[in-house]
């Protein structure tokens, strides 16, 4: 039997896990062989996770230039992985190229866009977007969305702000958040907050 799309993404996911680009790169010529159509979205999003997920941007660009037609996923997939590997301009220039193309950003957009403001420091731009977010395109923040937020404000060494930003949450912080704080207070020797931090974490065991 002839693989299909389905086969391809599932074994590049594989590979992404496995960190095996020798393995990638074979499957990616696989799929060439294979008569699988260029224009396969799915297909070839996959193949940018696996690039960017071995650390090999250059390949996972070249990807995505190639493609003739691109989908929120795409620009997620690319944009995640400059941010993953702290080349912020270009995920921060990538996500502007999506608005451009009229390709309406999602919640997973906005996990990328601010992981790349925490990787840079950019605090009032990452505030910025997470304004743009609930504002401009409807999108509800999730634990992940304010986790990121409370991060970039506590390595900043704004941690007052931060723990604001916990207390004003609509649902109850996580560990991950938490953990975020108590790292930051540790960096900036803020020992009150840091005990509170630190109790709540405890508390969720």
């Amino acid at each position: 039997h002839r693989p299909d799309d389905c086969s391809f993404v599932c074994v590049t996911s594989a590979c992404s896990n496995l960190c095996s680009t020798s393995q990638g790169k074979q499957i990616h010529g696989l799929a060439i062989k294979s008569h699988i159509p260029s224009n396969r979205i799915s297909v070839n999003n996959s193949l940018i996770s696996m690039y960017y997920e071995n650390g090999n941007l250059q390949d996972a660009r070249r990807v995505f230039d190639r493609m003739p037609e691109l989908n929120a996923v795409t620009y997620n997939c690319m944009i995640k992985g400059y941010a993953q590997h702290g080349r912020v301009t270009e995920a921060l220039l990538l996500y502007q190229r999506m608005l451009d193309s009229g390709i309406a950003p999602n919640n997973i957009t906005f996990v990328a866009v601010l992981s790349a403001c925490v990787h840079s420091g950019k605090v009032a731009e990452g505030q910025n977007y997470f304004n743009t977010m609930k504002e401009r395109f409807k999108i509800e923040p999730e634990a992940e969305h304010y986790s990121c937020m409370i991060d970039l404000l506590g390595r900043a060494g704004k941690l007052e702000e931060a723990e604001r930003f916990i207390d004003s949450m609509p649902f109850k912080a996580g560990p991950v958040a938490w953990a975020a704080l108590l790292n930051a207070c540790r960096k900036h020797k803020n020992i009150a907050l840091a005990e509170r931090a630190a109790k709540e974490l405890m508390a969720m065991k």
